[in-house]
């Protein structure tokens, strides 16, 4: 993956994670500085707290990091890389997007494949279960609509 490819995903996941926060009023915010903590007063809404604690938040995943890394599966297998990372529209889990298979991006397969079922080993990112095989045997994703039929 490019550095262009890279830039363009980040920003297209800053863009998808920024979605519903614009979609909203603009929220009161106060910082509690001792805990590390914001919290956010929502007009409007059935719970108007909702706090991010800073310290938890800093050891999470960032998407920066995943998209481009390689998976392995159990056996230390190379089975592919994550091409993006989805967040679905109507809200719901997020979704990985592996390129399978190819050389240097060439004839690659993309599948869709839930975020949750990858696990950040010791230092890579594995798929428990998956081969090139099954993951080549998944649907192909595409990032474009398919063609209506008239």
């Amino acid at each position: 993956m490019t550095a262009r490819q890279q830039l363009l995903a980040m920003a297209a996941t800053a863009a998808l994670l920024a979605l519903p926060m614009l979609a909203m009023a603009q929220p009161a915010t106060s910082v509690d500085r001792a805990a590390g903590a914001t919290t956010l007063t929502m007009p409007g809404s059935s719970s108007h707290n909702q706090v991010v604690d800073s310290r938890t938040l800093r050891e999470g995943r960032r998407a920066s990091r995943l998209i481009g890394a390689s998976v392995y599966n159990d056996s230390a297998e190379t089975i592919g890389e994550v091409d993006d990372l989805l967040i679905p529209r109507e809200g719901g889990p997020p979704v990985a997007i592996i390129s399978v298979g190819g050389f240097l991006g060439i004839g690659a397969k993309l599948v869709a494949v839930p975020y949750d079922n990858l696990r950040m080993g010791s230092s890579r990112w594995t798929l428990p279960g998956a081969t090139k095989e099954s993951l080549n045997a998944l649907p192909g994703f595409s990032y474009e609509a398919p063609a209506s039929r008239g």
